[in-house]
C-alpha cells in the first residue's frame, strides 16, 4: 500500500513538474520537492486585498494558484501556494488578481516561505455599516447577539458561485475562530439545496443541506447559527494528548482541534448540534514535519470520545498537494491528526495476556480503534464474562452514538456508576432495554440471545437493514426467549454469532470479553 502511495506522489508531482516546463529528471535522481509559499496581499496604498486569486510563475511559465481570503493566500500552518521546479536556482513571480505583484523570489527545493506581496490595484472600499439591501455590511444585531461574521452581500455571491462550484462556500475572517451566520442568511443557503462549505481556521467543513436538518435548528426562537474550529490550548488538553501516545499505537502530529456547530437563540443562549442528519466531510492541515508519513499512510485523524475517555480512529484520505487530510462525521468533538505507529504495533500486543489467545488479531484491531479497552494493569481479560453494561458501552463506541444526558428511569442505576453515561446513551438509542418495567440489569453478565438482539439494534441504528427472520433450525430452540427469536436469526445470518458443533444455540449461556469482541469486530465491518 505504501509502495503505491510514494507512487501517486510522485505521479502527481511529475504532472506538476511538466506543467512548469521542467525538464525530465536524470536516472536515479531524487525529484525536487515543490516549493509552498503564502502570506499577505495589499494594494500599493497598503490596503488588505480581500477576494481574489494568487497565482505562482516559475521563470514566467504558470504553475499554480490559490485563492485569497480576507487579505492572505494561504497560511503558515493551512493550505499554501504549491511552485514545482528544479534544483536550478528560478524566479518565482505573483500575479494578483490579473496583475504581477511587486515582489520575486528564487526558487527552492522544499522551502516553505512567507512572500507578503504589494499589487497596483484601487484601493478597497471597507463594507459599509447597517447590512442593508445594497450595502453588504454585516447583518443587523439582536440584543444579546454577535453579529454574523460575513455580510449579506459576501453571503450573496457565494450563493451565486454556488452555480458553477456546486456548493456555497463562506469563510470567517482571517485569526476568527467562528463563523456566524444570521438567521436570513442561513435561510437563504438553505434554500439553494446545496452543500454549505464553511473554512474557519483554515479548517474546511462540507455539510450536505439535508445534514443540517437537525432540531436544534427548526427551533422558533432561533436568531443565528454558529460554526467554530479552533486549535485547543495543550495546557487544557494535556491529560488526553497523554492518553493518545500512552497506548503506543497513535500520536498526536498537531494540534487538537475543537470543532462545534451552534444554534443561537433570540435570548443569546446556544444549544449545540450534537449529531448531524448524514455525514459531513472535514479537511484538517497537516503539519509540515509528519507529510513524508502522511504520503506514506501513517497519517490519520481520530476524535476524542468524551464519553468513553478515549480516542477513536476515523481514518481519512490524504492530499500531498495542498498537504490536508480529509475525513467523514456526523458529530463534531476534539480532532486531531495523529501518527501511526505501525512499528510499535507489529512488535507489541495491545494487552499482556492475549500473546497466544485465539481472538489476538480481533481484540487487537479493536484496541487500535479505541474500542475496546482492558481491566488495568495492561489485561484484557479475554475469559472473563461481559456484563450488560460493559457490552453497551462497546456499541457506543463502535457506533459513536453522540452522548445522551437523559436520566436513567431505573431502581439499580444511579448517576455516579462508572457505567451510567454510556448505558443511559445506549439506551436512548434503542440498543439496551430493561429486563424488567424498573430494572436494567447493568451488572448482570449478558446472555448470548441478548447479544444477539443488541447487534440487529445496532445496524438498525446505524441505517442498515438486517435480513428477514427465519426459522431457527437449533436443536435447542426452544430455550430461546419470544422476544429473541427474530434477533438470534438476523444475528446468525449477519454472521454475527452463530451455534455449536453440537447444533445447540445456548441462548441463556454468558459470552467471553473474547467472544464479544470477536462479535463486535464482525459488527463494525458491517457498518463501516
Amino acid at each position: 500500500m505504501k509502495h503505491v502511495q510514494r507512487a501517486m506522489c510522485l505521479i502527481a508531482l511529475v504532472a506538476m513538474l511538466l506543467q512548469c516546463g521542467v525538464p525530465a529528471l536524470a536516472a536515479g535522481s531524487p525529484p525536487p520537492l515543490p516549493a509552498t509559499y503564502w502570506g499577505s496581499v495589499k494594494t500599493s496604498g497598503g490596503s488588505a486585498v480581500q477576494s481574489g486569486t494568487v497565482e505562482a510563475y516559475v521563470d514566467g511559465v504558470f504553475c499554480s494558484s490559490i485563492e485569497i481570503m480576507n487579505g492572505m493566500y494561504g497560511s503558515d500552518s493551512g493550505i499554501k501556494l504549491d511552485a514545482p521546479g528544479t534544483t536550478s536556482s528560478k524566479v518565482v513571480s505573483f500575479k494578483v488578481n490579473g496583475k504581477f505583484a511587486d515582489q520575486t523570489t528564487t526558487w527552492k527545493s522544499g522551502e516553505d516561505k512567507r512572500v507578503d506581496l504589494t499589487v497596483d490595484l484601487p484601493d478597497e472600499k471597507p463594507p459599509a455599516s447597517g447590512g442593508g439591501e445594497g450595502g453588504g455590511g454585516p447583518a443587523a444585531q439582536t440584543k444579546n447577539q454577535p453579529s454574523a461574521t460575513i455580510s449579506d452581500k459576501a453571503v450573496k455571491e457565494a450563493i451565486n458561485r454556488a452555480i458553477q462550484t456546486g456548493k456555497v462556500t463562506v469563510q470567517a475572517p482571517a485569526g476568527e475562530g467562528r463563523l456566524t451566520l444570521s438567521l436570513d442568511q442561513f435561510k437563504d443557503i438553505q434554500s439553494v439545496g446545496k452543500p454549505l462549505e464553511t473554512k474557519v481556521n483554515n479548517i474546511t467543513m462540507i455539510i450536505a443541506s439535508n445534514a443540517l436538518k437537525v432540531p436544534e435548528l427548526r427551533l422558533e426562537e432561533l436568531n443565528q447559527v454558529q460554526f467554530a474550529a479552533a486549535p485547543v490550548d495543550k495546557d487544557d488538553v494535556k491529560e488526553i494528548i497523554a492518553q493518545a501516545n500512552r497506548g503506543g499505537i497513535f500520536s498526536i502530529a498537531g494540534e487538537v482541534f475543537e470543532l462545534s456547530a451552534s444554534a443561537i437563540l433570540e435570548d443569546g443562549k446556544q444549544k449545540s448540534i450534537k449529531q448531524f442528519n448524514g455525514k459531513i466531510q472535514v479537511t484538517l492541515p497537516v503539519p509540515q514535519s509528519v507529510r513524508d508519513l502522511a504520503a506514506e499512510g501513517q497519517i490519520t485523524v481520530g476524535y476524542y470520545n468524551e464519553q468513553t475517555k478515549s480516542w477513536q480512529d476515523v481514518g481519512g484520505k490524504y492530499d500531498p498537494v495542498s498537504g490536508t487530510i480529509t475525513f467523514e462525521t456526523d458529530h463534531f468533538s476534539k480532532y486531531a491528526v495523529m501518527e501511526v505507529k505501525t512499528k510499535t504495533i507489529a512488535k507489541t500486543s495491545a494487552f499482556n495476556d492475549i500473546a497466544n489467545h485465539w481472538a489476538n488479531e480481533n481484540i487487537t484491531f479493536m484496541a487500535e480503534k479505541g474500542f475496546a479497552g482492558g481491566v488495568g494493569d495492561g489485561r484484557f481479560a479475554p475469559e472473563a464474562n461481559i456484563t450488560r453494561a460493559q457490552f453497551a458501552a462497546f456499541l457506543v463506541r463502535i457506533l459513536a452514538v453522540p452522548e445522551s444526558s437523559a436520566a436513567l428511569n431505573f431502581t439499580d442505576v444511579k448517576a455516579g456508576d462508572w457505567y451510567y453515561a454510556s448505558l443511559a446513551t445506549a439506551y436512548q438509542a434503542g440498543l439496551i432495554k430493561g429486563v424488567t418495567t424498573d430494572k436494567i440489569a447493568p451488572n448482570e453478565n449478558i446472555t448470548r440471545e441478548q447479544m444477539a438482539v443488541m447487534l440487529v439494534r445496532a445496524m438498525e441504528y446505524k441505517g442498515k437493514i438486517a435480513p428477514a427472520a427465519k426459522d431457527l433450525t437449533f436443536t435447542d430452540k426452544s430455550k430461546v426467549s419470544p422476544w429473541a427469536v427474530s434477533g438470534i436469526s438476523q444475528s446468525a445470518q449477519l454472521n454475527f454469532i452463530g451455534g455449536f458443533p453440537n447444533g445447540t444455540f445456548m441462548p441463556q449461556a454468558n459470552a467471553t470479553r473474547a467472544q464479544a469482541i470477536v462479535m463486535l469486530h464482525r459488527l463494525y465491518n458491517q457498518v463501516q
